[in-house]
């Protein structure tokens, strides 16, 4: 069980028991008030050696909702490999159930704040594995989206390179992230990689013709459909642009000594 790693500690800090009891209602049967108690002793430790490396906003204990709500979330977080896949994604539900109850963080402190991104980007990432069916239909939608962006920028690329770049980016992500960032954003991930590889190569002539195509696609399918796109995607979107901005750099630098 996953809760084997808690073991029994003396309850003598006040605000840990609050936060316990939260869990311990929570989770009910599943974890018993003295590892309840454990489980929020260690977080609520965690927490601190995070807040000290610059990973969340310093501040007072949170209240014990929001404590309780990072208990859950870290343990779906730290389990997301365990064999017991069916509890960890109970404990999501009801961690996203526990999420539900802070909506209203107007009196938050940044701290708790925080605590609240941290878990939405947990729970999001908590969901059933993707069927192989929907991530191969969405690797072939990606492969689908490079071929009209290169056949739009006159470039003759065979196929089975496209699939075999959008195969290589994608052995990079867990599964469940392929299918929830879809065709699209798959695409654009491919082609800023296979971008940067052509920079490495020497082949500056390809790396503008797939430096054309992310652009296109940016304004195709991000900058026009903002409002279509997921919380999920657009994370990923800023996530790919801020790791493309030094291969654009390069780039230019390539091309201005050419």
């Amino acid at each position: 069980m996953l809760f084997d790693l808690f073991k029994k500690k003396p309850s003598n800090d006040p605000y840990l028991e609050r936060v316990a009891s939260i869990l311990h209602s929570t989770l009910a049967p599943m974890l018993p008030l003295p590892q309840a108690y454990s489980l929020a002793a260690e977080c609520l430790s965690d927490l601190k050696g995070l807040i000290s490396k610059g990973v969340f906003l310093d501040g007072p204990n949170p209240r014990e909702p929001v404590m309780a709500y990072f208990s859950l979330c870290t343990m779906v977080h730290e389990a997301r490999s365990s064999d017991d896949g069916e509890t960890v994604f109970k404990i999501a539900i009801l961690a996203g159930v526990q999420g539900n109850k802070l909506k209203d963080q107007s009196s938050f402190t940044p701290l708790e704040k925080g605590i609240c991104q941290f878990g939405a980007k947990v729970l999001a990432e908590a969901g059933p594995a993707a069927s192989a069916e929907d991530v191969s239909k969405t690797k072939m939608g990606a492969v689908s989206v490079i071929v009209e962006l290169l056949q739009e920028q006159g470039a003759v690329v065979s196929h089975d390179d496209i699939k075999q770049l959008v195969e290589n980016v994608s052995a990079l992500v867990v599964e469940r992230e392929i299918a929830k960032v879809g065709d699209k954003v798959l695409a654009i991930s491919s082609l800023t990689n296979v971008t940067g590889y052509s920079i490495d190569q020497g082949d500056l002539a390809m790396a503008n013709v797939y430096f054309r195509c992310v652009m296109a696609a940016m304004e195709k399918y991000v900058k026009g459909q903002q409002g279509t796109l997921s919380e999920h995607q657009m994370g990923a979107i800023r996530t790919i642009m801020s790791s493309y901005k030094p291969v654009v750099q390069e780039l230019q630098a390539a091309n201005a000594a050419s």
